[in-house]
């Protein structure tokens, strides 16, 4: 089942709200999010942690965001690419601010 904009944002402010490490953190979020289940909820948020693992460890390019943005679902990037850990891109490197751009 789809997640309609206005279900989405009750996800996201109550995540706000009440933090990752709140130990009700499912069950209280299921109390904002009317018509998704306990279950659904759980699965959205397993998968925004793991789209966020994949973020953080540099495994994001513009490979997998165009993959994503072709096959974008709620089950999060992982339904691309099933096993995160096997995953191995190397990471760019930025390019340093200038003095300018620091004032």
């Amino acid at each position: 089942m789809e997640w309609i904009f206005e279900e989405n944002k009750a996800f996201e402010i109550g995540l706000i709200e009440l933090g990752h490490d709140n130990p009700n953190l499912v069950k209280e979020l299921f109390y904002r999010v009317p018509g998704k289940t306990i279950e659904q909820i759980q699965n959205n948020y397993d998968a925004l942690l793991r789209d966020v693992e994949i973020i953080e460890s540099g495994c994001f390019d513009e490979k997998l965001d165009d993959l994503y943005g072709h096959k974008s679902n709620q089950e999060g990037l992982t339904s691309i690419v099933p096993n995160v850990t096997n995953i191995s891109v190397q990471r760019r490197r930025g390019i340093p601010w200038t003095d300018d751009e620091h004032e």
